[in-house]
């Protein structure tokens, strides 16, 4: 497991349970650990929240970084 993996999981959870300011800590961490390598799953972290707008522009980012995430 990649250290940025353990913060993945939390940023639904909280936001589920309607603990948005720590989804939203956990996901500053992700993205902390994480950088640009995986944009995909910001996208689904944003999708997930409900924010089609940030999901959309990570999806754009991870298709210009060309995101092995996107290869389903």
């Amino acid at each position: 497991m990649f250290e940025g993996d353990r913060h993945f999981c939390p940023t639904l959870v909280y936001h589920a349970l309607g603990r948005q300011a720590d989804a939203e800590h956990e996901l500053d961490l992700f993205k902390k650990v994480k950088g640009d390598a995986n944009p995909v799953d910001c996208a689904q972290i944003y999708a997930q929240w409900g924010n089609a707008s940030d999901a959309m522009l990570w999806l754009t980012k991870a298709e210009r970084l060309h995101d092995r995430g996107l290869e389903c």
